[in-house]
């Protein structure tokens, strides 16, 4: 049923885009075979020979010419094509997204793939050099079909929503488009969310005690969002949650990055952590994440590996008197409701929060 979703673009509309992305790319020339790939110098020589096979492939292919088995075996080749060849063949996966039956998994592919890498975006002040060196030929009309092809499955396709909105917010941005603009409300209403109360009087309680013991935690700096290269998930939560008020974030921004507590280090960690607190509080059946683990896990229990237990230390440092009173106090409502292993957040209480 799902599925069935995903593939059923309204016609009209996907006619519309097909129109833009033939009217916009159908003059691009066909590249040398030089233009098919980036140089050596990327590489190093164990790649160099695989990526060389890579562009090979496409050598002599006009874009219109690649089969639906084709894309489907050499999408992930793209991220290899320099300025000319990227912009050449890209329109084929797109159209191909754009066809009846391609499949919600080739879809998602495709829409990956125009996501800048999160990894440069964080460690480069705000630059992906590779993704900046592959769009640098596109004309105008180009940079709008690309974010019109986004935009479509922005509205259209529920469980490619998000992705399609960090591909325009977080690359195709340079040229102004109504789907950029419908993307930059859609983030302003992810950052300024006004929580609705608790219905259980004793959460409703615990809310406001959270609030108040992190009314003053300091917001943290931008490197401190991610200190380590752990790749594009750790650096992705740096860079859509830096700068944010952790009060105003919307349940569907903190669903969808649920995991940022595992990748957090300790500053981000402590002024985000609240949000997890209250959103699991005011509404337990929806929140898809589960901060008492994350608060708990590797203090208490058998089998905690010492550099683990060290991990957790390191990273709960942060955590002043009133802040540790207030998680003591949500940890303890966990426990007497938690249906399973309510032991270990006791555990935990009584060796590391209460100690």
């Amino acid at each position: 049923m799902i599925d069935t979703e995903i593939y059923q673009l309204p016609a009209d509309r996907v006619a519309e885009v097909r129109g833009l992305i033939l009217a916009a790319f159908t003059e691009t020339v066909p590249p040398a075979a030089a233009d098919l790939l980036l140089p050596k110098s990327y590489f190093r020589p164990l790649d160099w020979a695989s990526m060389k096979r890579s562009g090979g492939k496409f050598e002599g292919k006009a874009w219109q010419s690649l089969t639906p088995e084709f894309l489907a075996d050499n999408w992930s080749s793209y991220c290899y094509l320099p300025r000319r060849g990227y912009r050449y063949y890209l329109p084929a996966l797109l159209m191909e997204a754009l066809r009846p039956g391609a499949g919600h998994s080739f879809q998602h592919s495709v829409v990956f793939s125009l996501v800048p890498s999160f990894a440069a975006l964080y460690f480069n002040s705000g630059k992906d050099q590779d993704f900046d060196e592959q769009t640098a030929l596109f004309t105008e009309g180009q940079y709008k079909a690309v974010a019109a092809f986004l935009g479509l499955f922005f509205d259209t396709a529920p469980r490619l929503k998000f992705v399609s909105a960090q591909a325009l917010r977080w690359g195709w941005n340079k040229v102004p488009s109504p789907a950029l603009d419908k993307v930059t409300e859609f983030y302003k209403g992810l950052y300024t969310y006004d929580w609705p109360q608790a219905k259980e009087p004793e959460a409703r309680a615990l809310v406001e005690t959270i609030k108040a013991a992190f009314k003053d935690t300091p917001a943290p700096k931008r490197k401190e969002m991610c200190t380590e290269r752990l790749g594009d998930e750790a650096s992705e939560y740096a860079m859509e949650f830096f700068g944010q008020d952790w009060r105003r974030l919307h349940p569907e921004f903190l669903d969808r990055e649920n995991a940022c507590l595992s990748f957090f280090p300790a500053q981000a960690f402590r002024y985000f952590l609240p949000a997890y607190l209250v959103y699991d509080l005011t509404d337990p059946l929806s929140s898809q994440a589960d901060p008492a683990w994350h608060l708990t896990s590797y203090l208490a229990g058998e089998n905690v590996k010492p550099e683990m237990k060290a991990y957790m230390l390191k990273k709960l440092s942060k955590f002043n008197v009133q802040e540790r009173d207030a998680i003591t106090a949500y940890l303890e409502y966990k426990a007497a409701r938690e249906p399973f292993e309510p032991a270990v957040i006791k555990e935990a209480i009584r060796l590391y929060w209460k100690a």
